[in-house]
């Protein structure tokens, strides 16, 4: 339906369209916070690039890549929303368009270079905390922990228990 309104069949107001380009237009109940847009989600583990995008095309979820703010990661998946419809679009009407191709854009997060390993065991000699580390070294905690296992430092793990004396 051309208007939206289910109920107004006229031939006028209905438009050729396949299973998938109308899947677009289902509404989906909310699970997401408000705050986020669709396709955007928040990791509170990733650092530099907390956000991600992602879109489901032909039964596959494709990430679109980490970004520094919502607004970017939603203007990607934007992006690619609107590539996926005018594809979808193109085959309702019988062309056989090009598939969608999708730029991912990599964050700060991927594998860091091997000479960063010293620099972090530096930064951890200095005094600094590991989140600190890892913001400086521009990756998410995780790695910024296992970089620090690799140069020798042993890591405590939780809080120190609380000692009962008999």
């Amino acid at each position: 339906h051309i208007n939206g309104d289910r109920m107004d069949n006229r031939l006028c107001n209905l438009r050729a369209t396949t299973l998938s380009l109308n899947a677009h237009n289902c509404r989906k109940p909310k699970q997401r916070p408000k705050s986020l847009p669709p396709g955007v989600n928040h990791s509170r583990r990733a650092g530099v690039s907390p956000y991600w995008a992602s879109i489901s095309h032909q039964n596959k979820t494709i990430h679109l890549g980490s970004f520094a703010s919502v607004e970017e990661a939603g203007a990607a998946y934007d992006d690619a929303k609107q590539k996926i419809v005018a594809y979808e679009a193109a085959l309702a009407v019988g062309q056989s368009p090009e598939p969608p191709h999708f730029q991912i854009k990599r964050g700060k997060r991927g594998r860091p270079k091997r000479m960063d390993v010293p620099l972090a065991r530096m930064l951890h000699d200095a005094g600094k905390r590991l989140p600190e580390i890892a913001a400086e070294l521009g990756c998410c905690i995780d790695t910024a922990r296992r970089m620090l296992r690799e140069s020798g430092v042993v890591l405590k793990v939780g809080r120190p228990r609380k000692r009962t004396t008999p």
